[in-house]
């Protein structure tokens, strides 16, 4: 309702500039060649009334440019709405704890238990349909990265154990210490994976102001 309102109150500024430029500068014109010497082309009402055509057609492509330059501005601007959503996604997965627990993290020595929660609840919360946005190229990056942290949650669930407030692979044997040992590079390659995904993700949301 903004953007049309907008647009309606600029389409009236451009119609009045072109009946103006219509009828009132012609009748001005040639109200003036009655009185003082003007140029033939001027004393002409044919010629007078194409040539105040000609300048109120620039004129309106003028505005008309104008007016689709700022109407892009405002449809590239993010909503409140989805700003919210995506706000709220990040909260729950708390970036910083992501960072730090799990991306820094080397998987040999297992994961704090809250930011493994965190990345599940992220899952889940990001896969609503309540949880999408209007912007397609947002989703899909949320999606993008939903993905990848979906796979390390599939793959770690089966390779970490609690153990205190982490989750830690079995080392027990040396059967399990040669599993952990594959585990760990196959989870450090999924964390480094969701991490590139993420700050991709985040390239976009300050490239669009989401942020803000």
């Amino acid at each position: 309702m903004l953007y049309a309102g907008k647009m309606n109150n600029t389409m009236s500024k451009i119609i009045n500039k072109w009946y103006f430029g219509l009828i009132i500068i012609p009748v001005i014109v040639n109200l003036l060649t009655n009185t003082i010497e003007l140029p033939v082309l001027f004393k002409n009402w044919t010629y007078t009334l194409l040539v105040t055509m000609a300048i109120a057609i620039l004129v309106l492509i003028t505005e008309l440019m104008i007016l689709n330059r700022k109407f892009i501005r405002l449809k590239e601007k993010p909503k409140e709405s989805d700003k919210v959503i995506i706000k709220k996604l990040l909260a729950t997965l708390n970036v910083d704890m992501f960072h730090k627990e799990i991306k820094n993290k080397d998987g040999w020595y297992g994961y704090l238990q809250e930011a493994i929660h965190n990345t599940i609840e992220f899952v889940a919360d990001a896969g609503l349909i309540s949880n999408k946005t209007t912007d397609k190229k947002l989703n899909s990056l949320i999606e993008d990265f939903k993905n990848s942290l979906d796979k390390f949650n599939n793959y770690s669930i089966v390779e970490l154990f609690p153990n205190g407030l982490f989750y830690t692979p079995a080392k027990d044997t040396e059967y399990n210490k040669k599993r952990a040992e594959e585990a760990r590079q196959i989870m450090n390659r999924m964390t480094d994976t969701a991490f590139k995904k993420l700050t991709t993700l985040f390239e976009y949301l300050k490239d669009k102001n989401y942020l803000e």
